[in-house]
């Protein structure tokens, strides 16, 4: 399912919070990890990863510290910008200062996340929590049900994203076959020297000679070598 991670030290919202998750979807115990600062869930995001985060607004940085919304802001700005932090897919803020709700509603808005008005003597703020736990749920299942082509675009998009490499060249033979082509294809557009010297001419697409069966193994093995390191010219013919 999804993993939640709750960061509020007051203990009897935390059980609020828990109860309200655990009552109303498919979500154990075991899903949920609950700490009660931001240094704990800072630490947490270091070594986890989670799909959505209930950050209460006014928190201290260190338990029994002193509380304050600029803490949470801080952490906010801080999980957007950090590589050592796993961001959560989506963030919660949850808090029973109203004024503190108006005040920094526009700072979670901005990245699209929810600030929500905790008040006890109201469903308001659980019916809106259950929603967006309802949201995730149901894409999640969408994304494990989806073919594996859809989980292979939703990735290679966030690879893109982060500006991480890529070395996937197809999910079926004839994608292989096609991808090696256009590799093929960019890398005469590019002059190049073949390893060999001798045999192998420098290639470029007007100035193109393959004279023999070892020019080609050549050719191929440049193109290929990125996606398929352990390849070596003699293995094809």
């Amino acid at each position: 399912m999804i993993k939640i991670l709750i960061v509020d030290d007051n203990t009897y919202k935390q059980s609020k919070i828990r109860q309200t998750i655990i009552d109303n979807h498919n979500i154990s115990e075991t899903e949920l990890t609950t700490v009660n600062c931001v240094k704990s869930a800072r630490k947490f995001l270091y070594d986890n990863e989670c799909d959505l985060m209930i950050l209460d607004l006014v928190l201290p940085v260190e338990e029994n510290g002193e509380c304050d919304a600029q803490n949470s802001i801080s952490f906010l700005n801080e999980i957007s910008i950090s590589p050592s932090i796993n961001p959560p897919i989506h963030i919660v803020g949850l808090s029973g200062y109203k004024d503190e709700v108006i005040e920094h509603n526009t700072s979670f808005k901005q990245k699209l996340w929810n600030l929500i008005d905790y008040d006890e003597m109201s469903y308001s703020w659980q019916e809106q929590l259950n929603s967006i736990i309802f949201h995730l749920v149901k894409t999640r299942i969408k994304f494990l049900n989806s073919s594996i082509s859809k989980k292979l675009k939703v990735y290679f998009s966030k690879l893109e994203e982060e500006s991480m490499p890529n070395s996937f060249i197809g999910s079926d033979w004839e994608d292989i076959a096609n991808n090696l082509l256009t590799i093929i294809e960019r890398t005469l557009l590019v002059p190049s020297k073949f390893k060999n010297g001798l045999k192998a001419k420098n290639v470029n697409i007007n100035t193109i000679r393959l004279s023999n069966e070892y020019d080609f193994q050549n050719l191929i093995n440049i193109a290929i070598k990125p996606w398929l390191p352990s390849t070596e010219a003699e293995n094809i013919a």
